[in-house]
């Protein structure tokens, strides 16, 4: 998943929810709270009281979003795109009986707002995935066409895609992450397809 980068990193703390996609953030001090907001994301028949779109007080019931996950972005105590950190997230997510899923962000805390580490940051997700790790369901990068970033000033003057907020990778930077990120999934699948049992051809 590499979306175009608006700055609109999704964000979640003790009160908040993201709407509709669920998508959760945790760092080492967060995950009991992702914990948490995973568990009401997937609960069905979740009631409560909102304000519609006229203004007016709504009951509300949903039937649950079975896609929920935990997104690792790293947070104030430093990184946790680490093996020791996603091991960690999804021993927890077991412990509390919910998916082990997650998305790992090659981007924000754990690049360290440097958006030139992503693609280390990547690296590391990829040899995690070619390993055999099946908890990463997803990486997130902030990708453009033109590496860094630019003010939003004199509107004439703007370089054509490249971001006026975070700052991103360029598009042959991200052809490479991808790759590679592509090459790990091949790599977990053949080892994942190399585990499974030989089923005895009845055939004569």
């Amino acid at each position: 998943m590499t979306p175009i980068c608006t700055g609109s990193a999704i964000k979640a703390d003790q009160s908040s929810i993201e709407s509709y996609e669920a998508k959760l953030v945790a760092d080492r001090n967060s995950i009991e709270t992702a914990k948490t907001s995973l568990a009401a994301t997937l609960a069905k028949n979740r009631q409560s009281v909102q304000s519609a779109q006229q203004g007016l007080a709504a009951f509300v019931s949903t039937r649950g979003n079975p896609y929920g996950h935990v997104i690792l972005r790293g947070g104030a105590r430093g990184p946790n795109y680490d093996k020791a950190s996603v091991r960690g997230a999804l021993d927890a997510l077991r412990d509390a009986g919910l998916p082990e899923r997650l998305i790992v962000d090659a981007s924000h805390g754990n690049s360290e707002r440097d958006h030139l580490r992503q693609p280390i940051v990547a690296s590391e997700i990829a040899a995690q995935i070619a390993a055999g790790e099946r908890g990463i369901a997803g990486v997130m990068i902030e990708s453009f066409l033109v590496a860094g970033r630019q003010e939003l000033t004199d509107p004439a003057r703007l370089v054509y895609g490249q971001s006026i907020t975070d700052a991103c990778i360029g598009w042959d930077e991200t052809v490479t992450v991808l790759e590679g990120l592509a090459s790990a999934a091949r790599e977990r699948r053949s080892r994942s397809e190399g585990q499974r049992p030989r089923v005895a051809s009845t055939k004569r």
